[in-house]
C-alpha cells in the first residue's frame, strides 16, 4: 500500500498533467486562507500559480477581510504596518503575512520563553511601555528609554537576542545619555497658559469670568489611538464638577488598566477596587465584583490584542484568555486559558504586545524591570 506522501505526489502529478494553469487559477480564487497556504506547499509550480493569482486578483486582501474581523485587522496593522502607509497601498505579500500572524495567534495553547530582560535600577518607577515593531519605549515621569530587540542568531534562545539603544555605545544597560527628557519644565512658561474659548486662543493668568486657572486643570490618565481609522479615546481628571461633563463619560473609574479603540473597551477599577468595563460605543459600564480566581490576587495590568486578553496580577502571574464572545470577557473561564505563568518580577504594572516579523512577544513591566517573553 502506498504511503500518504506517495499518494499526494501521484495526485499532484496527475493534476499537473491534466489541468492548465488558467483553470487552476480560477479554482484558487475560491480557496479560503488555510487551503491557500496548504496548496502553495504542494509544488513549486502551484506556488508560482497561487502567487500569480493572488497578485492579480488581490486574493489575500479578500481573504483577510472575509475571515478576520475588521477590528482585528486594524489591530494587526497597528503592530506591523507603518502608520504613514495608506491602506490602499498595502501589498498582497503584506496581507499574506497578516493572515499568517492571525493564524499563529489562534493556537489553543501558548508556549513561552524569556528572550530578554532589562533592569532600570536607580530611576523613577516605570509609567508606560509602548511597543512598535521591534522597539519598546519605556517611559518614566520625565525620561524615556528606547530599546530595540535584535535577533542575531537563527537559534531561538535568550542569548540569541540583544537589546540595542539608539546610543551606539549602549547595550544591555541604561545610561543617562540614552534618556530623552520629556515634559521638561520651562521657566518662560511659568506665567503663560493657553486657553481655548469659542475657537480663539487666549493667553492669561485668569480665565474669562475671573476663575483661577487651576480651576480648569486637567491631568491625562490614559489615551488610545488607531492611526488607520483616525480614532482616538482619552481619559483625564478634571477639577470641574463632573455634572458639567456628560456625553458618555464614566466617572466610576478610579484607575484605568486597559483601553482599546479596536475593541471599543476601557477596563479599570472603581474606588471600591471592583473591575469596571466600559463600552465606548454604547456608552455604558459594567461593574464586576468577583472576576479573577483567588490565587491570582488581583489584576494590576491588562492588554487586549486580537481575540486574546492578557492579564498581569499583583502576585506576578501572567495570564492569557481566549475571547470568543463578550461573555468570555465578563466571565473568565478556565477552558479559555492560553497561558498561565508566575514570573519572578513582583507586581506587574504594564503589558504590551510585540508582533512583528518572526517575533511574537509579550512585554511585561514591573516598577523597575521589563521582560520580553516570546510566544509560540
Amino acid at each position: 500500500m502506498n504511503s500518504i506522501f506517495e499518494q499526494v505526489g501521484q495526485m499532484e502529478a496527475d493534476i499537473e498533467c491534466n489541468l492548465p494553469s488558467e483553470l487552476i487559477e480560477m479554482i484558487i480564487c475560491h480557496f479560503d486562507g488555510r487551503t491557500m497556504l496548504q496548496f502553495k506547499l504542494l509544488s513549486k509550480r502551484y506556488y508560482a500559480i497561487a502567487n500569480n493569482a493572488c497578485h492579480h486578483n488581490r486574493l489575500w486582501k479578500k481573504i483577510c477581510n472575509k475571515e478576520i474581523p475588521k477590528q482585528y485587522i486594524f489591530d494587526l496593522f497597528n503592530k506591523q504596518i507603518d502608520k504613514f502607509v495608506s491602506l490602499e497601498s498595502i501589498s498582497e505579500i503584506e496581507y499574506e503575512g497578516l493572515y499568517k500572524h492571525w493564524l499563529q495567534w489562534q493556537n489553543t495553547v501558548f508556549n513561552k520563553m524569556l528572550i530578554s530582560e532589562q533592569h532600570f535600577l536607580g530611576l523613577d518607577n516605570i509609567n508606560i511601555i509602548v511597543c512598535h515593531k521591534l522597539e519598546v519605549k519605556v517611559i518614566f515621569k520625565k525620561h524615556m528609554c528606547i530599546l530595540s530587540l535584535i535577533e542575531h542568531d537563527k537559534k531561538v534562545c535568550m542569548e540569541n537576542y540583544i537589546l540595542e539603544s539608539y546610543n551606539p555605545n549602549m547595550q544591555q544597560s541604561i545610561m543617562p545619555n540614552s534618556q530623552t527628557i520629556i515634559n521638561q519644565y520651562r521657566k518662560d512658561l511659568q506665567k503663560r497658559m493657553t486657553y481655548y474659548r469659542n475657537g480663539l486662543v487666549v493667553y492669561t493668568d485668569q480665565t474669562p469670568g475671573g476663575n483661577p486657572k487651576k480651576y480648569y486643570t486637567v491631568q491625562l490618565t490614559c489615551a488610545n489611538t488607531n492611526t488607520f481609522t483616525t480614532q482616538s479615546w482619552y481619559n483625564c481628571y478634571l477639577n470641574l464638577k463632573p455634572k458639567l461633563f456628560k456625553r458618555g463619560l464614566c466617572f466610576k473609574f478610579r484607575s484605568i488598566m486597559c483601553a482599546s479603540i479596536e475593541h471599543g473597551l476601557v477596563i479599570g477599577r472603581t474606588p471600591y477596587d471592583d473591575i469596571i468595563i466600559y463600552d465606548i460605543s454604547k456608552r455604558y459600564c459594567m461593574i464586576l465584583h468577583s472576576w479573577l480566581d483567588g490565587k491570582y490576587s488581583k489584576a494590576t495590568a491588562m492588554y487586549i490584542y486580537l481575540n486574546i486578553l492578557f492579564i498581569g496580577t499583583e502576585n506576578g502571574y501572567l495570564l492569557a484568555y481566549r475571547l470568543k464572545c463578550r461573555d468570555d470577557l465578563l466571565n473568565l473561564k478556565k477552558s479559555n486559558i492560553l497561558l498561565e505563568d508566575r514570573l519572578n518580577i513582583g507586581p506587574i504594572i504594564k503589558l504590551d504586545i510585540m508582533d512583528y516579523m518572526n517575533i511574537k512577544a509579550v512585554i511585561v513591566a514591573s516598577s523597575s524591570k521589563v521582560l520580553w517573553i516570546k510566544i509560540d
